[in-house]
């Protein structure tokens, strides 16, 4: 009895892992019988979560760092291309060119003059759609101790000359004529329209000061047009802005310091200056003045703006005097009484 109850003991004893124990034959031959542990179960390392009836799928881990991709392995070639060669392309950078004050060039390149009057017509000749366009006006000039005075009368336009767009709109609403007072000593310059009585005033650039602009002058021989001869020169007007202004002087031999036409030359577009008479005698000072009934403006655009509305009906209307109408209207309503 008790080696019965020894045999059932060991029967259900439990190992040290918490795992019962169970009882398996050895052999079919042999008397008794032997515990054996069953194999402890390991769940599988995989990162997928399954779900009873649905596929696998691959779990994201948003914690997981993306590993770095791997630099392509420099593995030679059996072939190698050649190398595409492009066409180079030749890129143009256009310096920005500063507007040339005429009146202030005209001083610096007739300075050896002093005081003169010169009558002659300025051309601005310029391309246009890829078609030569040239703009003329009648110019005047003249220049008293450095002070400079141009004067342009379009009533002198000649016939068959094609005005700038500019002065034909002035011509168009009566603006016939502009005069320019430069005073290069206190850096100021005035545009005079004589039609309205008004004026407008502005500083003069530092630049365009003659006294401040250099010039470099070379012989270039002589040269026979519409069958004149003339001594031509090369210059080149140098500002303190590091812009370069190009020049060529006509000129006749017996008399080189006054030329008959002067040409700018600018990328684009060129002005010339042809001169028809000089008169080498000192102007009037007054006419360097801004007359002390001309009425000022702040820029061209509100002068222009003024005239305009000068001509339309309403600008022709008398203002009311307000204390004349109410004195009138007192007295006849005194009358009525």
């Amino acid at each position: 009895m008790k080696s019965v109850l020894a045999i059932v003991v060991l029967a259900t004893a439990t190992t040290a892992s918490g795992q019962f124990l169970t009882t398996q034959p050895d052999t079919p031959r042999s008397g008794y019988r032997r515990t054996v542990a069953p194999p402890r179960y390991v769940p599988p390392r995989t990162n997928t979560f399954i779900r009873p009836g649905l596929p696998t799928a691959p779990r994201m881990n948003a914690n997981r760092i993306p590993a770095r991709p791997q630099a392509p392995l420099n593995l030679p070639r059996t072939y190698q291309e050649p190398p595409v060669e492009l066409p180079k392309q030749e890129v143009k950078v256009h310096k920005s060119q500063r507007p040339i004050n005429l009146d202030c060039a005209l001083a610096k390149l007739l300075q050896s003059l002093e005081n003169f009057s010169a009558v002659g017509t300025v051309e601005i000749h310029r391309e246009v759609d890829g078609r030569p366009d040239v703009r003329s006006l009648p110019l005047t000039i003249s220049i008293l101790g450095g002070q400079i005075r141009s004067e342009i009368d379009l009533r002198r336009v000649e016939e068959g000359l094609k005005l700038d767009d500019q002065f034909a709109t002035m011509r168009q609403i009566g603006v016939n004529q502009l005069v320019t007072i430069t005073l290069p000593k206190v850096s100021t310059y005035s545009v005079l329209v004589p039609a309205a009585r008004s004026y407008i005033s502005h500083n003069l650039p530092l630049a365009d000061v003659p006294g401040l602009i250099r010039v470099a002058s070379r012989v270039a021989g002589q040269e026979t047009i519409h069958g004149k001869v003339y001594s031509k020169f090369d210059l080149e007007m140098l500002y303190n802005t590091d812009d370069r202004v190009k020049v060529e002087w006509w000129a006749k031999p017996e008399n080189k310091d006054q030329p008959e036409f002067l040409k700018f030359i600018r990328e684009g577009s060129s002005i010339v200056v042809r001169f028809k008479t000089y008169q080498m005698a000192p102007p009037p000072a007054a006419s360097y003045e801004v007359p002390n009934d001309y009425r000022k403006y702040a820029d061209m655009d509100l002068l222009m703006q003024a005239i305009t509305v000068a001509q339309t009906p309403l600008g022709k209307v008398k203002p009311i005097n307000t204390e004349q109408t109410f004195r009138a209207r007192f007295n006849n309503d005194r009358r009525g009484q």
